[in-house]
């Protein structure tokens, strides 16, 4: 698999509050956040909470050339693993040995938004993996899954960003995506973020195809009293000969 991108950036000056509301900050090298969101205690750093959380960012997913969630988390951490084949027609993970569906992975915090079958991370900011039952941070998963649960953060326009992916998978699957991040306003205060892609062709299975499209939109006020935000998302996956379960 092969990427190019071109990405040139005008700077733009967060507001106070859009600063305030920000993720926790990335390591060195951008790819692990140093915290992530613990459902009703908020944002917090990992050394500030005794649950096991991972927090991987956008420049992972970009890193990795990943086409889904769930492969960002079977190629990241030892404790997940794929329940299925990525030439099945959805996705499926175990975490720690237990079995947790694309439909218990929540966004934003919520769960029952996401694709049941497998989750485009175009519009993804952030994928948040905390290992061990959690239902007292983010209440009962939809099917109970014990050994963890996955929160998805949308993108945001912190900075003005345009960014253009063209990429290919194998000989015969082709691909590209465009980001686009801007803010408006006197002090900056509504953001703007459209990301949308489409990509399809030949697998490496004989007589396989695939196509995949998705497009995002998210809006955002930071004003001194008052925060808003809103996210519009449309996924649409189709699949020929997908490989199937004896």
């Amino acid at each position: 698999m092969s990427r190019r991108e071109h990405a040139p950036q005008a700077a733009a000056a967060p507001t106070a509050g859009a600063q305030q509301a920000a993720l926790p900050v990335p390591y060195i090298g951008g790819q692990v956040a140093r915290g992530g969101q613990l459902g009703l205690l908020g944002n917090k750093d990992y050394m500030e909470t005794p649950y096991s959380l991972t927090s991987y960012t956008e420049k992972t997913i970009r890193d990795q050339q990943a086409t889904s969630v769930a492969e960002v988390l079977t190629n990241s951490d030892p404790s997940v693993r794929a329940a299925i084949g990525s030439s099945n027609r959805y996705d499926a993970l175990t975490i720690r040995g237990f079995r947790v569906e694309n439909s218990e992975i929540a966004l934003n915090g919520l769960y029952g938004l996401v694709p049941a079958y497998r989750i485009n991370p175009a519009p993804i900011e952030r994928i948040e993996l905390l290992k061990g039952p959690g239902a007292f941070l983010n209440g009962m998963a939809p099917q109970g899954s014990i050994g963890g649960t996955v929160n998805v953060v949308t993108k945001r326009a912190a900075e003005d960003i345009t960014r253009l992916t063209a990429g290919y998978i194998s000989d015969g699957r082709f691909g590209t995506e465009l980001d686009l991040a801007r803010r408006y306003g006197e002090r900056k205060e509504w953001g703007v973020r459209f990301n949308g892609g489409i990509d399809g062709g030949n697998t490496t299975i004989d007589r396989q195809s695939a196509r995949n499209g998705v497009g995002s939109l998210g809006v955002d006020y930071h004003g001194e009293r008052f925060r808003w935000s809103a996210d519009i998302i449309s996924q649409d996956d189709w699949m020929k000969a997908a490989q199937r379960g004896y």
